[in-house]
Parts: C-alpha cells; structure tokens; sequence
C-alpha cells in the first residue's frame, strides 16, 4: 500500500522531510505560499554552521550529521553550499567550562577542534586583542552555510525523488464554527486544486502558532508557518 504525506512549509525542515520521505517511496505533497527560499527564514543568504553546543550531546550529534548531510547534498546537487572559515567562540574570562565540555564532546565525534588561551587567540588571529577573555574554542571546518542555496538545492532533490511542490496555504482542519478537530477533509491550494492529506506534518518555526489541544488534534496536524 503507497504511503502519503502532506509536509506544510517549504523551509529547510519542511524540504528536508520531505526529500527522506521521497527516497524512502512515499508519495509527497509540500505546500507553500511562497517558492522555496524566497521568504521566511529559510530565505537569508547566510547561516552560521557550527558543532559546539556545551554539554548537549544530542544536538552537538545532530550538527555533526548535518555537516555530513550538507557535504552529501553539494555532491548531489554539484553547487557550493559549505564554507568552512572556522568558527572562533571567545569564552569569558571567569570560566570555560561550556568550552571544555564542548571540545571534549567534539573529540569524541573525532571532528577537529583546538582550545586556545587568551594569548594564543591574539597570536593566531591578530584582528582580536584576547586580552579581555579566557579560554577560546576553535573548530576550523565550522563555518557558513549558504542557506537560500541550501534550500534551493533541498527543493530540487525533492522533486527530483518526485516530491510535488505546490503554491498555497495549510493549516489545522476546522469545524463549521471555525473550531479545531473537523474530520481531514479536501484542502484547496493556491491555484485551487483540491487534495487530501491523510498524513501531514507541519514545519515547525518560532512565529507558528500553539498546536491545538492534545483532545482536539485530527488524525493530521499541521502548523501553518506565516512568512515574515
């Protein structure tokens, strides 16, 4: 039996999902008001790729397969999406212990990492005087992300596993009142086409709204992701 998915929002969470979905054989939908990378903040011309989260392993794992990820995506979509320029956190001079337990977890993931004292760091890199601070982490394959490509570049992988993009706006199935928990049923795209969702999954963001209650949620929910 084919399974579906509706993925709301065509951010780099939304385009993501629904690339892995593709190449695993689901039949994909990804809705969107907007082309991908054209607005909200998948849409900025740069972000800061970095391992070093302190003791939160999990996260610091997560950023170490996404470097890999991104590395496999340029390889796919033959475009420049990494930049590793090195990234250099400068620590406070009363303590370095997120410093420590971020390089200690970065040596365990065997990625490259090097502390450095507060005179190492002027020696290294002239341009900061490291006189006002303490121990400095250094991770020399961090770097830039170039984000709009990087979300371009999701978008046309997706598509090239046969996820279909379309043009329009999602969110929680309503009741005649305007009440949450209606029965899925037909939603209209932008170009106002009809289609059903049976499974959705919602991009989630900073400025999406609260999810309704756990006892009103449909058998799909989706947070609409409004551009800003």
């Amino acid at each position: 039996m084919s399974r579906t998915a509706l993925v709301v929002g065509a951010g780099v969470f939304g385009l993501a999902t629904a690339r892995a979905l593709a190449f695993r054989g689901w039949s994909v939908r990804v809705l969107d008001p907007n082309e991908p990378g054209t607005a909200g903040a998948s849409s900025a011309e740069t972000r800061i790729l970095r391992l070093a989260h302190g003791t939160d392993d999990w996260y610091t794992g997560l950023a170490h397969r996404a470097t890999a990820l991104w590395r496999e995506l340029e390889r796919e979509s033959g475009r420049r999406l990494l930049l590793p320029t090195g990234v250099l956190a400068l620590g406070p001079r009363d303590g370095d212990d997120w410093e420590r337990a971020s390089a200690a977890l970065l040596r365990r993931l065997g990625a490259p990492v090097e502390t450095l004292t507060a005179d190492a760091v002027t020696r290294r890199f002239p341009g900061f005087d490291g006189g006002g601070t303490g121990t400095a982490l250094f991770e020399p394959e961090a770097g830039v992300l170039l984000a709009r490509a990087a979300v371009r570049a999701l978008a046309g992988s997706a598509r090239e596993r046969g996820a279909e993009l379309l043009r329009g706006a999602g969110g929680p199935p309503r009741g005649p009142a305007g009440g949450v928990g209606a029965p899925p049923g037909p939603r209209r795209s932008g170009g106002g086409a009809r289609w059903r969702g049976p499974r959705g999954i919602g991009e989630g963001c900073c400025w999406a709204g609260p999810p309704p209650p756990r006892a009103a949620r449909p058998s799909w929910t989706a947070s609409r992701c409004a551009p800003t």
